[in-house]
């Protein structure tokens, strides 16, 4: 269970793995499979990083932001004794996973075409700008000018 603390970086990684990463990781998938599927691998290791990073950045909201910055209560996940990466590894070390699984997903897009959308994108979420407007971001007319049919099927 998620409030395990002695469950370890192995479960934690799992349930995020087949929670958020799954969720992020699926339309992307899908909309490389409708274009064709161009890229389906590289999109594929980008949304799962994608939605670690997600769930990463959420676990250091949650620990370093007020409840006027996040628009909700903070430190309910430590508060409830939650496992997560800020209470696994520390605040530095969480920071430190967070550029690793930002690095993989952007690597991930190496030979993508027109893939700086989803470079601006992943970037929106790992500095740590509010994740709503992250998701903003990603309803705007400018993610949707991407010329990578992947990216503008992911809308």
């Amino acid at each position: 269970s998620e409030k395990d603390n002695s469950a370890g970086e192995k479960e934690l990684l799992e349930i995020y793995l087949n929670k958020t990463a799954k969720l992020i990781k699926a339309p992307i998938v899908i909309a490389s499979i409708i274009s064709g599927g161009k890229y389906i691998k590289e999109l594929s290791e980008f949304g799962e990083n994608l939605g670690l990073l997600f769930q990463i950045v959420d676990d250091i909201l949650d620990y370093t932001s007020t409840k006027e910055e996040l628009g909700k209560s903070v430190n309910k996940d430590l508060n409830a004794n939650k496992l997560t990466y800020v209470n696994l590894l520390g605040i530095d070390k969480a920071n430190e996973y967070a550029d690793e699984v930002f690095n993989k997903a952007i690597n991930a897009l190496k030979n993508v075409e027109d893939s700086q959308i989803l470079i601006d994108f992943a970037t929106s979420i790992k500095q740590a700008q509010p994740l709503l407007s992250s998701i903003d971001f990603a309803l705007t007319k400018s993610f949707c000018k991407s010329s990578l049919p992947a990216a503008k099927l992911a809308i």
